[in-house]
């Protein structure tokens, strides 16, 4: 457990700095991209991150955790998964430039064709380094992990900004913003093969692997690229039909893909903070619990499991006050939008099952129980889908607020319970006392923290209002945490 706690620190460190410096970023070009520039490029984005999921989620899983069980065979199943990530991510681009006719029937607004178009170099590049990073992630060299993504971060926002120097009046603002993505791509990809080659030691002697190692890890790859398609495929999804669903009960096509660009390029960015240190924890997890599973240290894998998974209530119910007394504000000073601050203030509940939902999938995936992670998350993506679908005419926008709520509690319930089944040891009433203690402390700090804010609101500034009533919401989260005796 200490040992886990010192891997959730670092890569916590990394992760802070990296998305901090992402987080930044997606503020300046909120205030650079218009709202509905915003939402071409985070729909074109959206579908992006699906062709990235056929690489870099199957194959680096299962490379990740077979490093971690040293395998004697590691060099043959490096060459093999970058072989075949290869492959795979070059058919997907000469998949996309054939269906080109097509995609002016599924985006929108036709611009969002030329953005995807701009980010493909970006998937074949990532092939590269999806599985020379899973090495590093399977040897728990977090170090190595959290700096190459530091850098990528890095090459982002300095291309960003020599790209726009350079190409401004001559591109788009979203134009160059997806090139300069794609440039920061190049830099990590040489970045961490350069690292690679230099700190991992490797064998001259000349090898093939046979047609039996393709076909175990694409078998071994299959099932977890399978669940992670289905996640990520339901926002792009969502991002498609969300604004004809939109037009469909009055909304003009830009304000349909403005009010989107607002939810995904402003809110989510805002309410995926949290999802920073959950991430970090699940990103330390899948080394050990794959281990404890292979070893069959059965109380071992059910103590990582509640703690991960009360860790993360905890961590996300930490910003749930904060980002619903001081959502407006948020919205107002981060991104001059009071659109966004609805967004914040409306999905700060849904972080907290979001969370649930990434660490219960991530212990049943490190279990090998890949399938029923996919089938949990099948049935909370119906109640999305529906949401969408039916609840625009009351509710506006909102509905895709309310559909992530249900899909998460329904995902989180159901992987609960799977991961109790595969245990044959029930934990769901002390992760719900752990809940219900959270909620009643949040409920308080609502209450308290929105008088608090509207107060200050009438004698400083908005920025020290945010900060004072920021700080003062932490610090008494803290205190009846501990007069709860949830933390020590």
């Amino acid at each position: 457990m200490r040992a886990l706690t010192k891997s959730v620190i670092l890569i916590t460190i990394f992760a802070v700095l990296t998305r901090g410096i992402g987080f930044i970023f997606r503020v300046i070009l909120s205030r650079i991209l218009s709202p509905e520039m915003l939402g071409i490029y985070q729909t074109a984005m959206s579908v992006f991150m699906v062709l990235l999921t056929v690489i870099a989620s199957g194959i680096p899983f299962v490379i990740s955790r077979a490093v971690a069980n040293k395998p004697k065979d590691q060099q043959t199943l490096i060459k093999t998964g970058f072989i075949t990530s290869l492959v795979v991510a070059v058919s997907l681009c000469v998949l996309v430039f054939l269906c080109a006719p097509l995609l002016k029937f599924v985006f929108a607004n036709e611009a969002c064709a030329p953005i995807l178009f701009a980010l493909l170099p970006a998937i074949v590049l990532s092939s590269v380094y999806t599985v020379l990073r899973a090495v590093w992630w399977g040897e728990r060299r977090f170090v190595l992990l959290g700096t190459t993504e530091l850098i990528e971060q890095v090459a982002r926002v300095l291309l960003f900004i020599a790209f726009l120097g350079l190409f401004s009046g001559i591109l788009s603002d979203v134009s160059i913003t997806a090139w300069s993505f794609t440039a920061a791509n190049v830099v990590s990809a040489a970045v961490v093969a350069i690292l690679f080659l230099k700190l991992n030691k490797l064998s001259r002697e000349k090898f093939s692997p046979q047609k039996s190692d393709y076909k175990n890890l694409i078998k071994s790859a299959l099932p977890i690229t399978g669940v992670r398609l289905i996640t990520s495929a339901t926002f792009p999804l969502i991002s498609i039909l969300l604004p004809f669903r939109l037009i469909a009960i009055g909304y003009s096509s830009a304000e349909a893909l403005a009010l989107f660009g607002v939810f995904a390029g402003m809110a989510m960015p805002l309410l995926s903070v949290p999802a920073t240190v959950v991430s970090a924890l699940a990103t330390a997890l899948v080394p050990d619990l794959s281990n404890g599973f292979e070893n069959n240290k059965r109380e071992f894998l059910f103590r990582q499991t509640l703690s991960s998974l009360k860790f993360s209530i905890f961590i996300n119910f930490l910003f749930v006050p904060i980002f619903i007394a001081m959502g407006n504000g948020l919205g107002l000073f981060l991104f001059d939008n009071a659109a966004a601050g609805g967004f914040i203030r409306a999905g700060a509940i849904t972080v907290v099952f979001m969370g649930i939902a990434q660490i219960s999938s991530t212990v049943l995936n490190s279990l090998k129980q890949e399938k029923r992670a996919s089938i949990n998350f099948l049935f909370g993506s119906i109640a999305l889908f529906f949401c969408v679908l039916f609840l625009p005419r009351f509710v506006g926008g909102y509905c895709i607020i309310i559909g992530m709520l249900m899909s998460a509690v329904i995902t989180s319930i159901l992987n609960i319970k799977s991961i109790e089944k595969l245990y044959g040891r029930k934990f769901f009433r002390d992760i719900l006392g752990h809940f219900l203690k959270l909620t009643t402390i949040c409920c308080v700090l609502i209450i308290l923290g929105q008088n608090l804010f509207f107060v200050l609101l009438n004698f400083l500034p908005l920025f020290w209002t945010l900060g004072f009533s920021g700080i003062t919401l932490l610090g008494l989260f803290y205190w009846l945490c501990r007069v709860y005796k949830l933390v020590k």
